[in-house]
């Protein structure tokens, strides 16, 4: 029993921290638009707004919980459905669309008449909870571990804790008297923030519409965006606004730029990778070489920034090119049992997961959360060390 809360408290803890981790960047403009609503509302009012966002997060992660626990599906399951990824896409674009144009939503007046005040915090609860789900964040890839090996009661604990932390901070701000009315309730500096909101879900829409469509078709929604979000910022900059509403748009494009710069520049390549097979597997134990294996998923975005920074990483490239390492990656972007249950015998409870195997098949280290450049070099020099095929580049890291 004391093991089990102290995973709960590390799920909670991990909940919390997933509100950083990048997968859910889209959940973000509907918190803050949730915050924005709760201005100058009374004390009580935000109350039950607070506990309605962290009851809709509980109605996600509660039957999560149990389909993991009686059906042994993995977290982030709901994106390996094409039905569901078709649905939150064209969600994503709609919602995008509302806030970038500032498109009003009239709803029937019997809605409010029916007491439904809190249905949108408790909408925002949910709606963050599935946008969470396509990858782990730091403590969630060892609890979600821990979990498929306990009974139903511990798994569902694990979920509900994950759940409450995500909900907690936003819970917090909505409970603390003063901190949500310290925030304006209108002016055009809100509006351009409401704006970039809304290219931030179109962008997350484009995003996982890779999973549906060829990489060309992404590359041209990409590209169109891209030229929608400095027109924005063009037509702000040229209008009679204040100066903060005028120049953050400018400032968002410049820093979007300066990323987008700084990736194309990178001359390294990435990782050679190989599709999974237990053959490819076996052989290069037999022939006592170390092997890297990372499941991914194309809905995964902690899973693409991995493969654009550590897998891109000139040092780890190179050391995987001298060590003799063989790169396996399994790809998880729909469903399929014996991938699932291969997850799960290297001990993974979901999405990004890597594992690095010295020859001898033992297993040096696992990867079940974001890491470092430097964590994957310490490993892959410790298998293959131990096989013989220590590089003088390795040993210098």
């Amino acid at each position: 029993m004391t093991e089990l809360w102290l995973q709960a408290v590390f799920s909670f803890a991990g909940g919390v921290l997933l509100n950083l981790a990048p997968c859910v960047l889209p959940v973000l403009p509907f918190k803050v638009h949730a915050l924005v609503a709760e201005t100058g509302r009374t004390p009580r009012a935000r109350m039950i707004a607070a506990l309605s966002l962290a009851a809709g997060s509980l109605a996600v992660f509660l039957p999560l919980g149990l389909a993991s626990a009686y059906l042994n599906l993995q977290w982030g399951f709901l994106f390996q459905s094409r039905v569901f990824l078709f649905a939150l896409i064209v969600l994503l674009f709609a919602a995008g669309a509302v806030m970038a144009l500032h498109v009003p939503i009239r709803l029937p007046s019997k809605i409010y008449e029916a007491g439904a005040a809190s249905s949108g915090p408790f909408l925002t609860g949910a709606l963050a909870g599935v946008l969470s789900t396509p990858c782990t964040g730091p403590f969630l890839g060892s609890v979600l571990a821990f979990s498929l090996t306990q009974p139903a009661s511990a798994t569902v604990t694990v979920f509900a804790a994950i759940g409450l932390g995500l909900a907690a901070p936003y819970v917090l701000l909505l409970a603390i008297p003063g901190l949500v009315d310290r925030v304006p309730r209108g002016g055009a500096w809100l509006a351009r923030i409401e704006e970039l909101m809304g290219f931030i879900l179109l962008g997350g829409g484009v995003f996982f519409l890779g999973s549906f469509a060829s990489p060309a078709v992404q590359r041209a929604a990409m590209f169109s965006l891209s030229a929608l979000f400095v027109l924005w910022a063009v037509w702000h900059l040229l209008n009679r606004e204040s100066t903060a509403s005028r120049l953050l748009p400018v400032a968002c494009v410049a820093l979007a730029g300066s990323l987008v710069a700084a990736d194309s520049l990178r001359d390294s390549e990435p990782l050679p990778w190989q599709p999974y097979s237990p053959a490819r597997q076996a052989a290069a134990l037999q022939q006592k070489r170390a092997v890297l294996i990372e499941f991914t998923a194309d809905w995964c975005i902690n899973c693409k920034v991995l493969e654009r920074t550590v897998y891109s990483n000139a040092d780890v490239v190179a050391l995987v090119s001298e060590a003799g390492l063989l790169a396996l990656q399994v790809d998880m972007t729909r469903a399929d049992a014996p991938q699932q249950r291969l997850l799960r015998s290297f001990g993974g409870g979901g999405i990004p997961f890597a594992i690095v195997i010295e020859g001898g098949g033992r297993v040096v280290s696992r990867f079940p959360d974001l890491f470092g450049a430097s964590q994957l070099i310490e490993a892959i020099v410790e298998a293959t060390d131990e096989t013989g095929r220590i590089t003088s580049r390795a040993s210098r890291h």
